[in-house]
């Protein structure tokens, strides 16, 4: 398995079984068991939160039964407009026309690439730590893991943080921390700019 990122910021959306075949239209994503369609809504979080590319972020997309979609910005169009724009990318992304895909033999080998890539891995969750309390946006080279649809495996040594006590949707969560970071390191940039 190589999976080499070098983004400031990773997103590793956690998609459990994936229901038969990968898709081959742009419809019944959202009928599928494995509702692909919430990873296109976090394909959108992740990667074009105003529809422009962050070019300082990158998206893994793990099933436990396919090889996990690398999805970096290097291999994505500049700008990406609504969930069917998303849905057609993700189609490419399948059909291997576009980043790449990746065999690996379980969850705790991606665990072992980011943290040997140097990034700082959180698992986000209902009763983990307060993400304001940890302030994960400080360091330089930060991994989230969020569950799609079903949780992703509890890895004990993995710190555990929450962005609330109530369970959201995948993509919202992904919005909300990516604003985090885009904002608060920001504003740290100009507090040491100024002091």
């Amino acid at each position: 398995m190589t999976i080499k990122l070098v983004e400031r910021l990773v997103f590793v959306a956690y998609a459990g079984q994936m229901q038969g075949n990968p898709p081959s239209t742009l419809h019944g994503w959202a009928s599928r068991k494995d509702r692909l369609d919430i990873i296109a809504r976090v394909l959108l979080a992740a990667l074009y939160p105003a529809e422009t590319l962050l070019r300082s972020n990158s998206l893994l997309v793990v099933f436990d039964n396919y090889p996990v979609l690398v999805i970096r910005p290097s291999c994505l169009p500049h700008t990406l407009r609504g969930e069917m724009e998303a849905r057609k990318l993700l189609l490419d992304v399948f059909k291997g026309r576009i980043c790449s895909k990746v065999n690996v033999d379980n969850f705790d080998e991606i665990v072992s690439a980011l943290q040997n890539s140097g990034y700082y891995i959180y698992l986000l969750s209902e009763d983990g730590e307060d993400i304001f309390n940890v302030k994960p946006w400080r360091r330089s080279k930060t991994a989230y893991i969020v569950g799609t649809r079903v949780d992703p495996p509890r890895l004990q040594e993995l710190p555990r943080l929450s962005i609330g006590p109530h369970s959201y949707l995948a993509s919202h969560v992904v919005a909300f921390i990516n604003y985090l970071h885009q904002k608060c390191s920001r504003r740290e940039r100009e507090r040491d700019d100024d002091g």
